[in-house]
């Protein structure tokens, strides 16, 4: 799938939890993360597909925010909506434990994790 062209449906039928979507932001702090990271993408989130297949999630950290969760539906559509584009990258080769992957993001969405960059500095500082 190419940068700017995911669409919910697109992932829909390919979603597998732990598949993570990359974000092309715009804008100076955006710029400074890529120069920052070597990377084209600052910002990542990750799939959650429900037991039952029903239901699509995506999960990512906000600084000030946290550990969110939207549908999948609704977080694209945002995204897209205001001009960042958005690649989907299948989870790496080898991590095909759905079972671990799910009692980790259940257990991460449920702990309220808080992120921002006095995180940064703490782990630079370490």
């Amino acid at each position: 799938m190419d940068k700017g062209a995911l669409t919910y449906e697109m992932l829909r039928p390919n979603a597998r939890i732990g598949d993570t979507i990359a974000c092309d932001r715009k804008g100076l702090m955006s710029w400074g993360i890529k120069l920052f990271t070597l990377s084209k993408y600052n910002h990542t989130a990750v799939i959650y597909v429900s037991d039952d297949h029903d239901s699509v999630w995506v999960a990512e950290m906000l600084q000030g925010k946290g550990l969110l969760w939207t549908p999948a539906s609704d977080w694209v559509r945002d995204k897209l909506n205001r001009g960042i584009g958005l690649r989907y990258c299948f989870r790496p080769t080898g991590t095909n434990d759905e079972e671990s992957m799910t009692e980790f993001m259940i257990k991460s969405r449920a702990s309220h994790l808080k992120y921002g960059w006095g995180s940064l500095f703490k782990i630079l500082s370490s």
